[in-house]
């Protein structure tokens, strides 16, 4: 509602962790206000999928094993436009220490390997899924990167 309320354009979201499954819904809702997407060791879905669907398909069990609770925002499938989604700039950074790696390195390799025309651009950093707090200026020094190609 931000973005519209202020008539924002060339909007950049990032999303860290659970925060990509947002970015993607609000991609799909306003792709016209959006120059960039970027994902920081982010769970990206496809559509139809919950971050449950996400980590479940990892062999990895939510809740078990990340002790996230079966809540709506995790369980409820987000629905998307994959093409509009396509069309958008997107950035997949991975931090290669992160307790999330198993969830991580294979989306990140997905990207890396993504046809052209599916706009993603990959990066690391040597951090734990915190690199915000460990690493912020490198962060920056990538996010920089990343809107200027």
């Amino acid at each position: 509602q931000l973005i519209r309320d202020n008539e924002l354009a060339n909007v950049i979201l990032v999303g860290h962790s659970y925060a990509g499954m947002v970015i993607t819904g609000v991609a799909d809702n306003m792709p016209e206000k959006l120059s960039h997407l970027i994902y920081v060791d982010a769970a990206v879905p496809e559509s139809g999928q919950s971050l449950f669907d996400i980590l479940n398909a990892t062999g990895h069990d939510a809740q078990k094993d990340y002790g996230i609770e079966p809540l709506k925002p995790f369980t409820d499938p987000l629905t998307f436009n994959a093409e509009t989604i396509k069309k958008i700039p997107k950035a997949y950074i991975l931090c290669t220490e992160s307790e999330f790696g198993q969830v991580s390195k294979p989306m990140f390799d997905k990207f890396k390997k993504a046809p052209k025309n599916e706009n993603w651009a990959t990066y690391n950093i040597n951090s734990s899924h915190h690199v915000m707090v460990e690493y912020p200026k490198e962060l920056v020094e990538i996010l920089l990167q990343i809107i200027k190609r």
